[in-house]
């Protein structure tokens, strides 16, 4: 470092530069140190996060854009320095720095760029590692794409324990299948309502499968941080959870066809019992019925 300091015209530049660069990385670490406090999907336009996965991809993007702006600035700053310090009237002679100098140089200006690299590289990485990691999940629910609307099959294993408890052969069921299409006469958030939601108990994790039949959609919720293609012959799974209650709309978001923005997504987060009760009736089942007949016949 010794070498460059002989290119400057005295000390003072020197200081002014590594002053300007204390100052950006000290307001850097600030805000990321501040940032556990600060609503950044508000901030950038995003829905408010419904699960751990939307919470890390929007502080990851954060991250990376508070970390990108104060690159963007440190770069104008340097380039503000040297055009103010070494334009043709301030130096009317042009400089030459020496091997030794452009040896150093060249390895500073390869390695800032891959720490910067490697510091953005390792939360990325961990985030697609952590959602690649197998989770022990309540049921299933198969999502298949067609033209132009949503199917779901819900695949969970409570139907043998109905079965013995209601001693009823017509209710030995434990899939729902049902196709989910636009509310065309709704008019409150309109395009996005559909005539059946997907139902899912809030804090539990949900295996979806998702197949397309025809062309390939794409099944996107952004509150729930989700989107995956639906692919014919091809079969994909993830997990889908909530940890607040509320309703979540997506729609399919790859260009299938002439009613492409006509398929919507809408995901209800419910209670458990909410869920349960939802269930029963779906397959045919009402335990209030069940109980009334118990007790007057």
């Amino acid at each position: 470092m010794k070498y460059l300091y002989k290119q400057f015209n005295n000390k003072e530049q020197i200081y002014i530069i590594q002053d300007a660069f204390n100052i950006i990385a000290s307001l850097y670490i600030a805000i990321i140190i501040a940032s556990d406090t600060i609503d950044f999907s508000t901030i950038m336009g995003f829905p408010k996060s419904a699960n751990e996965t939307m919470f890390s991809i929007i502080a990851l993007l954060s991250e990376m854009s508070i970390l990108l702006t104060f690159i963007l600035f440190g770069v104008l700053i340097a380039l503000a320095y040297i055009i103010d310090v070494y334009n043709h009237i301030s130096n009317p002679f042009p400089r030459h720095f020496e091997k030794t100098i452009e040896s150093t140089l060249d390895v500073l200006f390869v390695i800032f760029p891959t720490i910067i690299i490697i510091y953005l590289l390792i939360p990325s990485l961990g985030f697609i590692f952590n959602n690649e990691t197998a989770i022990e999940t309540a049921f299933e629910i198969d999502v298949i794409g067609h033209q132009w609307y949503w199917s779901y099959e819900y695949n969970l294993s409570i139907g043998i324990s109905l079965y013995n408890i209601f001693e009823h052969e017509n209710i030995l069921f434990n899939k729902i299948e049902f196709d989910s299409l636009m509310d065309i006469d709704t008019v409150y958030n309109r395009l996005l309502q559909v005539d059946k939601r997907v139902i899912i108990p809030v804090h539990t994790y949900i295996k979806m499968n998702i197949t397309s039949q025809d062309v390939i959609h794409s099944w996107a919720v952004p509150q729930l941080g989700i989107k995956y293609d639906a692919i014919p012959g091809r079969l994909i799974s993830f997990i889908l959870s909530s940890n607040m209650l509320g309703i979540f709309y997506g729609q399919c978001s790859e260009l299938c066809g002439v009613n492409h923005a006509f398929m919507p997504i809408c995901v209800q987060s419910v209670e458990h019992d909410v869920f349960l009760d939802w269930f029963l009736l779906a397959i045919g089942i009402n335990p209030s019925a069940y109980i009334i007949e118990y007790l007057y016949h």
